[in-house]
């Protein structure tokens, strides 16, 4: 780097002839010309690019030509990004009589880059009328952008466009309009047909391309701005592209020229604290030592001497040193440093030190308030801290005391849970402090918002001490409805509704017969026609026709334990049959046993691979419990088949309609209902399906009336289920309340945010599950509690007693019996994606990382597509530290996030002071 900026001073050096004949096009007016005196000679050094010797003379000239100089000083101030003194001169321009446009609009400027828009904005409006200027209307757009008033941003930067094609600040004001609406194509069209011409076009580029996220093209344009001029403002800019990038030598290097640029308290520490991160850990102690030698009243440098210390875990050392400075000189500052350390030590001993030097120095100022809201932070009662802090009267603290303020009032304020006032706060915390990132990022994903969490990673990596030092963190399982092992939900996408579309299905033995001629995997194809004239006259046959249709009739009525009955016995009289199969199934999924439903579907497919109702609702409970990716490819296959084998189209209505189930998931349902008027299927329930597909395309209302009045199976409860959803109260009256309708009905309703009183069969083991999660939605523990101890008491080992114990005990944070039921999961087979996923949630709540790292990756390989995955990873990542695969965890949790609204059941706190 060092090499770097030499080469780049010796390109400013022989570029004078290149800037001045460089077209300069500021987004304000430019300097006036004048033919006599200081201003003409100051002039030349501007138009050749010295902007420090233009200062000079329009400095002296404000003697003799005080309105112009003022101007041009105005002008200068502001290409070099001293926004304030830019402000000063053109005030002291318009003061001294200087009083046309240009000086107005060039202040105007400046007032928007010192963030008032709006003194910014009521200069600019007086000249819109009659004379805009592309410069005018670029200004007002970057305006309206700020105060978020997007459509009259557009409008005026639009307008500048058309003004001045060719204008730089224009068209890049307009690229980072098309950034803040996220339509990242257009930004890059713009920016593909622009090029930058001198230090503040380049300086523009850098900043766009920083906000875009591409951090080295960001940097490329920064040096281009560097053969211009250096300014702090563009060091600090590439000191962030550096730590984003993970290349802290480099910035520390960059941060060095801005200490030089710049030479402050702030930048001096931002300087060591990124020497310390890029591994220079001696370098950074011994900047900051020489820098207490300099200044021995200043708590900053040794604050921050001790804090690195800290964070090292260097406990003696830390304490020695802070012990030594307040045995030295024992005044308020040295006090709080050391009294503050004792107490974050969490040891007793030095607990009842801190107690003793506090209650002998208890009087009323700043830091012995600060030290006393501590102390009631380690005594956890957060609103008598929040009382000692309050207190303060922030204005009249000094830098270091303001920093500790807002520290500790966001610690309190997250463990009150009053996020929305961090974010008021946190951004008073400078980035190099850990907290400033910590408490950003936990009162956002408390708020559950996930997009300005992108933003709050970013400013992560300007800093390395929220990787290195240890948070301490404390997370908490917040039930939620979507977390929960439920059997009947209902999100209203496209796969939850063709769920309540299949049906039983009745046998017919000609139907039967030509299923398994088709595609029977089970009779030896040289002698099918004899074994199927065999099979059809055979008295077992005759019966297990009867009883799969005595069975349907059964199901239609909700009678599901009698339907199973006559099922099991249909399948011994005629074993692998696609149909009992596949009736068996289904009626496990209505009892709420999925496992068992998924078993008896694969077996129906089995038996005959053209047999696509088995297909379709094994792909929906795929996708409803973590396996998106594969039920996708299951829906597509049977979507595609029918392309490719136009045979299937004589098989029965019934395995036809499974085409048109799976094209409503994987294709546009527009296709889906062209595909369905040419095929011609104009039946009952091809009439449903084309209405459904009307439905999801957005035509609600008439294609919801449409639903109502079909006699298909279960198409009452689909449109009550509909209809519920979308807060439609007009629901059809349905005499028999089945537990497919009525826990559906729950599930869209607790999901809606209303709650009910849950009636359910105590004896029925299935039912009582359901009602165990909707009591912990409800806060009845102690019901869910019975509920369990039932499950319990009635239910072997090959359902899931002990997945809904683990849940339990979690959610009420008894970490013994959680413990117990973890271990007990762990012995049993059981293995499916709840089970799989409490299990996950109990390693991350006890910190148990080094299990956590095998099973997230067990987890991946079975559940690819599961947002849980992302949930715990996010957590995880950003107790490490690592904020690239941070950033990727919340970027897929927000794709998730489109797809099914869910709430973040994880919460975070940090116990780190």
């Amino acid at each position: 780097m060092k090499k770097l900026l030499l080469i780049l001073t010796l390109l400013f050096i022989n570029c004078s002839i290149l800037i001045a004949q460089e077209n300069l096009e500021p987004p304000i007016n430019t300097i006036r010309e004048d033919d006599t005196g200081e201003v003409s000679k100051g002039n030349k050094f501007f138009l050749n690019g010295n902007y420090s010797k233009a200062i000079d003379f329009y400095e002296k000239a404000t003697k003799e030509k005080e309105g112009v100089a003022y101007y041009n000083l105005g002008v200068t101030y502001y290409l070099l990004g001293q926004y304030k003194e830019s402000k000063r001169a053109l005030l002291q321009s318009i003061k001294a009589g200087y009083k046309d446009r240009d000086v107005y609009i060039n202040l105007a400027s400046t007032y928007m880059m010192l963030g008032d828009y709006e003194k910014a904005q009521s200069i600019l409006e007086d000249y819109i009328p009659d004379n805009g200027t592309p410069a005018i209307y670029t200004n007002l757009g970057n305006i309206f952008l700020h105060l978020g008033e997007t459509a009259k941003a557009y409008y005026y930067l639009q307008k500048a466009v058309s003004l001045g094609g060719d204008s730089f600040y224009a068209n890049i004001s307009l690229a980072n309009y098309f950034l803040s609406i996220g339509d990242n194509e257009n930004a890059e069209k713009i920016l593909n047909n622009i090029s930058p011409k001198g230090f503040l076009q380049n300086l523009n580029m850098g900043k766009i391309y920083f906000n875009m996220g591409n951090h080295l093209l960001s940097n490329e344009y920064l040096e281009k701005a560097l053969v211009y001029y250096e300014t702090a403002e563009l060091y600090k800019l590439m000191a962030k592209n550096y730590a984003v990038l993970g290349n802290y030598s480099l910035q520390s290097d960059v941060l060095k020229k801005v200490m030089e640029l710049e030479p402050n308290d702030l930048n001096r520490i931002n300087y060591a604290v990124s020497l310390y991160c890029g591994g220079y850990t001696d370098r950074s102690f011994d900047f900051l030592k020489s820098q207490i030698k300099l200044d021995q009243d200043n708590t900053y440098y040794k604050f921050l001497y001790s804090y690195l210390l800290f964070i090292g875990n260097n406990m003696n050392t830390v304490k020695d040193y802070l012990k030594s400075l307040y045995d030295y000189s024992p005044d308020v500052e040295n006090l709080y440093l050391y009294v503050k350390y004792l107490i974050i030590s969490k040891n007793d001993k030095y607990i009842t030190q801190a107690i003793n030097i506090i209650k002998n120095n208890n009087i009323d100022n700043p830091y012995i308030n600060l030290v006393k809201s501590i102390l009631e932070i380690f005594n956890r009662d957060y609103y008598k801290a929040l009382r000692f802090v309050n207190n303060i009267n922030v204005e009249t603290l000094n830098r270091f005391q303001k920093e500790e303020y807002y520290i500790i009032k966001c610690f309190i304020h997250t463990h009150l849970a009053k996020f929305d006032k961090v974010l008021q706060i946190v951004d008073k915390i400078p980035y190099y402090r850990a907290e400033y990132f910590w408490y950003k990022f936990i009162a956002l994903w408390n708020n559950d918002n996930l997009l300005n969490l992108l933003q709050a990673i970013k400013e992560g990596h300007y800093s390395c001490l929220n990787k290195k030092r240890n948070k301490d963190l404390s997370i908490s399982f917040k039930p939620l409805i979507t977390d929960m092992d439920l059997s009947y939900t209902f999100y209203n996408r496209p796969v939850d509704i063709i769920e309540h579309m299949v049906f039983p299905i009745l046998m017919d033995a000609n139907e039967v017969a030509k299923i398994m001629n088709f595609g029977s995997q089970l009779i030896n194809e040289n002698q099918a026609d004899i074994a199927l004239s065999t099979l059809m006259n055979s008295l077992s046959f005759i019966k297990a026709i009867d009883l799969n249709n005595s069975a349907v009739q059964h199901l239609i009525e909700g009678n599901y334990y009698r339907a199973l009955d006559m099922l099991k016995e249909a399948n011994i009289k005629l074993p692998s049959n696609p149909i009992i199969l596949y009736n068996i199934g289904l009626t496990y999924k209505y009892i709420g046993n999925q496992n068992k439903a998924l078993l008896y579907f694969s077996r129906s497919e089995s038996s005959s691979r053209y047999f696509y109702p088995a297909s379709i609702v094994k792909a929906i409970i795929y996708y409803k419990t973590g396996k998106a990716g594969e039920s996708r490819k299951l829906f597509s296959n049977i979507y595609n088949s029918f392309n490719e084998n136009n045979a299937l189209m004589d098989l029965p209505n019934f395995i036809i309609y499974m085409k048109y189930l799976a094209g409503i998931v994987v294709d546009n349902p527009s296709n889906v209902e062209n595909r369905l008027i040419s095929d011609k299927l104009n039946t009952e329930y091809g009439r449903l399906i084309l209405d459904i597909c009307r439905y999801i395309k957005g035509g609600k209302e008439e294609a919801l009336q449409k639903i109502k009045n079909n006699n298909s199976y279960h198409s009452d409860y689909l449109y009550n289920f509909i209809s519920l959803y979308n807060d439609n109260s007009n629901l059809i009256k349905i005499a028999k309340e089945d537990r497919v309708y009525r826990f559906t009905t729950y599930f869209i309703e607790f999901y809606k945010g209303k709650r009910y009183k849950i009636e359910y069969d105590k004896s029925d083991k299935y039912e009582l599950k359901e009602a165990f999660f909707y009591h912990i939605l409800n806060g009845n523990y102690g019901r869910a509690y019975n509920n369990l101890v039932k499950i319990f008491d009635e239910t072997s080992d090959s359902y899931y007693p002990n997945e809904l114990a683990l849940y339990y005990y979690m959610v009420v944070d008894d970490k013994v019996n959680a413990e117990g039921a973890y271990n007990a999961l762990e012995r049993s087979s059981l293995s499916n994606y709840y089970s799989d996923y409490y299990k996950l949630i109990y390693m991350l709540l006890n910190s148990e990382y080094k299990n956590l790292e095998d099973k997230l990756s067990d987890f991946k390989e079975k559940f690819p597509s599961s947002n849980r995955l992302h949930l715990v990873n996010a957590i995880y990542h950003f107790d490490k530290g690592d904020l690239n695969l941070l950033e990727d965890d919340i970027n897929m949790l927000l794709k998730d996030k489109n797809n099914l609204e869910f709430s973040l059941p994880l919460k975070i706190n940090i116990e780190s002071l």
